[in-house]
């Protein structure tokens, strides 16, 4: 997760806007961050991370036997357009890690990739 944010402040995405903002930010920060509530939105993310993580290792394995995506996602009794998106990242990058299968599904979630 950390490394996704870092991806935004690499490339200047929230730069503007942060700098706009900056004295709410600052309020924010210091006023409403709970270490604790954040700890578990980290865990409940690094969670679903895994659990996709997962799924795209089992849909690239059916994807090599030759399944369709239709027949994945009912196998895998998984949503047919979700099974569809992963298999359509991993098709465009046949030799890419799962990890990076994982990034460019949360590029298309944020509107920085199209499929």
């Amino acid at each position: 997760m950390f490394q996704k944010s870092y991806k935004f402040i690499d490339h200047d995405v929230l730069k503007a806007f942060l700098l706009k903002h900056r004295n709410e930010v600052t309020r924010v920060l210091l006023t409403e961050y709970d270490p604790k509530k954040q700890r578990k939105l980290d865990i409940r993310d690094a969670r679903e991370d895994g659990a996709t993580l997962k799924l795209i290792s089992l849909i690239r394995k059916k994807m090599q036997r030759g399944q369709t995506v239709e027949k994945i996602a009912e196998n895998l009794l998984e949503d047919g357009s979700r099974v569809a998106e992963i298999s359509a990242c991993i098709s465009e990058e046949p030799d890419a890690e799962d990890a990076r299968i994982l990034e460019m599904l949360e590029e298309i979630r944020i509107g920085q990739r199209k499929l």
